[in-house]
């Protein structure tokens, strides 16, 4: 059973394989000459007699194991190969170049982020901001909206409060939920919007220069009627004040029309490297549309037309 276990009898009438005797003076004079003592072998010093001791057959005394010269050896450090190298570089690369566009055009995530207090900041910001430079003085070149940039605002403490209460939790969020390696996400803009009657009260179906996009209502939602997030599948998103959406940012959406009052929202893109989900929800769109026109009963011509162009309607 001992020797199944890895253990060594050392029998104290000598040791039966160099035949050396030891027991019964100095420190082994506590053993009867008639005891044997089972000691693990990982704790003997003499491997190559341990060895030696199995091949035979034979028991071998502690004291021999213990004095037996040990082995040195050399350890060597392994170089990890080109081809190990190379894979694993393939690994990361494919894992910061590809994402799942169906998870992410799928998902829509709601965020309470902001209390009044800290979404009235950012407004004031803005309209203080907007005072100096205009509303929109560096527009976006497709969809344009009436807007300042966060980096423009002339308030610390409202650049701070998006960074900590709204950027971050955000990323945290999109790392999450929408499987996004999050060393490479980052805030590509982000920027406060103003719908109003006398001014800009809608925005047209878009899709938005980001992976992923989100809105936070700076507004309290009784400073304006209408307004709100909808998608072409019907879901319209209207957050209560300092609550957002976080969704794909090349679905299509649009902002609906304000019929009075003013309302602000705060808009933010977040990009991953290269990463885009761009065709995947061009596809989709289309085959949405041939099916709405199939159950409407055929195409029609301009939707023949759209189909042979490849274009959505």
């Amino acid at each position: 059973m001992a020797a199944a276990l890895g253990f060594v009898s050392v029998a104290s009438r000598g040791c039966p394989l160099t035949r050396r005797r030891h027991f019964g003076q100095g420190a082994a004079a506590s053993l009867s000459r008639a005891a044997a003592v089972a000691v693990p072998a990982q704790m003997l010093g003499g491997l190559a007699l341990l060895g030696a001791a199995r091949q035979a057959g034979a028991r071998v005394c502690l004291r021999c194991v213990a004095e037996a010269p040990s082995r040195q050896r050399r350890r060597r450090r392994r170089q990890p190969s080109a081809v190990t190298e190379q894979t694993g570089l393939v690994s990361d690369q494919l894992s910061l170049n590809t994402c799942d566009c169906e998870l992410i055009l799928d998902t829509v995530l709601e965020m309470d982020l902001l209390t009044p207090e800290e979404s009235l900041v950012l407004c004031d910001a803005a309209r203080v901001t907007a005072e100096r430079s205009g509303w929109g003085a560096q527009s976006h070149d497709n969809h344009a909206t009436k807007d300042v940039k966060i980096r423009n605002l002339i308030s610390s403490a409202a650049i701070a409060i998006f960074e900590k209460k709204v950027a971050e939790p955000m990323m945290e969020a999109i790392t999450e939920h929408y499987q996004i390696p999050r060393k490479l996400l980052r805030v590509e803009d982000a920027f406060i919007v103003r719908y109003a009657i006398d001014s800009q009260t809608s925005l047209g179906y878009h899709r938005d220069g980001s992976l992923v996009s989100a809105i936070v209502t700076l507004s309290n939602p009784k400073d304006f009627v209408g307004g709100g997030t909808a998608f072409r599948d019907g879901s319209l998103y209207k957050p209560e004040q300092g609550s957002g959406i976080v969704f794909a940012g090349q679905r299509l959406h649009c902002g609906c029309e304000i019929t009075k009052g003013a309302r602000y929202i705060l808009t933010i893109f977040f990009q991953c490297g290269s990463l885009s989900c761009r065709a995947e929800a061009v596809q989709r769109d289309k085959e949405d549309d041939k099916e709405r026109r199939d159950s409407e009963g055929g195409p029609g011509v301009w939707g023949g037309i759209a189909d042979m162009l490849g274009l959505t309607m």
